[in-house]
């Protein structure tokens, strides 16, 4: 056997192999045993009848093929185990000579994996700057202030609606999405409703309607004319906000003071801003490194993610917008065939971003434990009743492997943000 190797755009690859009739012959003959034992021939046991009578019984193109088939398979493997080539999904075959007495000859086209001149992505890392950590007063008193109202009481009023309180309300304007009845509940007077809105409420007592008319601003995406409105209070409220002390603290948690609670909650936002940062100075470092390397990605590959990306979107629109994707897809106008157009550029991003990870990965010797995966398994496993409910749902092979390349980009991203 010989073969040759052809380099194709979009990162694809030809193998074209040459097997002399001689070596050829041999799978002929392999393919004509299994065949004998098929074929029924009066006077023989199966697979017992002489090789001439079973020829004379048998298709010799069907022969052909079948030889074909069993010398495609395993000199493809041989070939792909002797070739520095990464290869991904199915290949295709072409037969460009099949012949009895004469040598075989076929060819495969199937995509690679792309070999990547990879820049130095060190001294890349090394010149992109860090952000400064700060954390300011007023962003941990925004904090307090988050865990104080999510503890206030509310007390039921029956005195009008006035500024400060918590009032739920129902309405609907025939101007507006043909009448449609909407529910909301807000503190009255911090301007979350259209301008104007708010003021009316002012006065009101639980179950009153009324009726009243404003017109909007030009900001507003609303119809540039008087607009009616009709308002049923539902509830008016007054909000006890807890007073922030070392009692109220102690109840919160394992804080002995408040002074320690804005300790905990300072440590948390630099935390959080660590990882906001981080997230920031990795995407630049992939924008750095693409800039500096070019090289073609197999169809295939950017077929599969954009699929993958399809799906994703669709789950979302289901479980988000509460809508079946065809519905979604009139709404914005567009074919499920735009769609995957659209999403392109992203699953080429994405890819270009997988691959260049992996060759650093490679080239630093990355690597995991299996201690390190289990844990991270174990971290999810808690979120089921049991173990035997999460094999239910999902597969921990596969589970496995993904963590395992996650904690791969991790450390790798870990090791270039500290170069």
């Amino acid at each position: 056997m010989k073969y040759s190797i052809e380099e194709l755009e979009n990162s694809k690859i030809k193998i074209k192999i040459e097997i002399p009739y001689v070596e050829f012959e041999n799978y002929i003959q392999k393919s004509l045993k299994d065949l004998k034992k098929e074929i029924q021939i009066p006077g023989f046991r199966p697979g017992e009848a002489p090789d001439e009578i079973v020829k004379e019984r048998i298709d010799k193109n069907n022969l052909l093929e079948i030889a074909a088939q069993r010398a495609i398979e395993e000199s493809y493997y041989k070939v792909i185990s002797e070739i520095n080539y990464e290869l991904i999904g199915e290949p295709n075959v072409k037969i460009l000579k099949l012949n009895f007495q004469d040598p075989f000859e076929f060819e495969i086209e199937v995509d690679v994996l792309p070999k990547i001149d990879i820049p130095d992505y060190r001294q890349i890392a090394k010149e992109i700057p860090k952000e400064e950590i700060l954390v300011t007063d007023d962003e941990i008193k925004e904090v307090l202030e988050w865990i104080l109202n999510s503890r206030a009481e509310f007390e039921d009023l029956e005195t009008p609606a006035k500024f400060g309180d918590f009032v739920e309300i129902e309405y609907f304007s025939p101007d507006i999405e043909e009448g449609k009845i909407f529910k909301d509940a807000f503190y009255l007077g911090r301007g979350e409703l259209i301008k104007g809105f708010e003021e009316n409420l002012v006065g009101m007592l639980e179950g009153q309607e009324k009726d009243f008319k404003i017109f909007p601003q030009e900001s507003q995406n609303l119809p540039k004319k008087e607009i009616p409105f009709h308002v049923k209070m539902l509830k008016v409220q007054k909000v006890n906000i807890p007073v922030l002390d070392d009692d109220f603290v102690r109840k919160l948690g394992n804080f002995k003071d408040v002074d320690d609670l804005k300790r905990n909650i300072k440590e948390g936002l630099i935390i959080e801003k660590e990882n906001t940062n981080k997230e920031k100075w990795q995407d630049e470092f992939l924008k750095r490194l693409k800039e500096k390397v070019n090289f073609s990605l197999p169809e295939k590959l950017v077929e599969y993610q954009q699929n993958y990306l399809l799906k994703d979107l669709k789950e979302k629109v289901k479980e988000e917008l509460k809508m079946e994707f065809d519905e979604y897809l009139k709404q914005i106008r567009k074919t499920e065939e735009e769609i995957i157009k659209g999403l392109r550029f992203q699953a080429e991003e994405i890819i270009k971003n997988e691959l260049l990870l992996r060759e650093i990965i490679k080239k630093e010797n990355i690597e995991v434990n299996e201690e390190e995966v289990e844990n991270e398994i174990n971290k999810l496993l808690r979120n089921f009743p049991s173990v035997e409910k999460a094999k239910e749902e999902i597969d921990l092979l596969q589970l496995k492997d993904y963590y395992k390349e996650l904690l791969k980009k991790k450390k790798v991203f870990d090791f270039l943000y500290n170069l």
